[in-house]
């Protein structure tokens, strides 16, 4: 993956291994990743925000990564189990004493249910990989200040 300045989804894992499927991969980098600030924003793969450049400036941080806990593994769960996992993770944020921002993930026209997600300020990438894959997450959604948002395979 080439990070700093161009778009480059990772496809495939820390050991070279291809995660995921075409199909899937190209869902996730369609996805519109919605913060939900005072404007809302949305975070699109291969895209800048100036929004969330202006944001990670005001809060004194370079990155962020956006992450849900919900559906692990891309296999749909109910929506208790979604929104107890999500509390789970927001726990463990909190614990963290990260600043963060509430989201949501879904796809324009593939049907599937939106997901609640949390940008999460000032998480530095190997911490944001470690937390996506304890959540049994495929990926995640990672961005520089002044570099587009990236797709990342946990």
């Amino acid at each position: 993956m080439v990070r700093g300045g161009r778009f480059s989804a990772q496809s495939r894992n820390e050991v070279g291994e291809k995660m995921l499927s075409h199909k899937l991969q190209r869902a996730f980098e369609e996805t519109h990743y919605t913060v939900h600030h005072q404007p809302a924003f949305t975070l699109r793969i291969g895209q800048h925000s100036p929004e969330l450049d202006a944001l990670l400036q005001a809060s004194g941080h370079d990155c962020a990564a956006f992450i849900t806990a919900c559906n692990p593994q891309g296999q749909r769960l109910d929506a208790s189990d979604n929104r107890q996992r999500q509390q789970n993770l927001l726990d463990e944020l909190d614990a963290r004493d990260l600043t963060t921002l509430p989201g949501s993930g879904q796809h324009p026209d593939n049907g599937w249910p939106a997901e609640e997600s949390v940008l999460v300020l000032g998480l530095q990438f190997q911490a944001a990989r470690a937390l996506a894959r304890s959540f049994g997450q495929l990926a995640f959604v990672w961005a520089d200040r002044h570099q587009v948002a990236e797709l990342i395979e946990v």
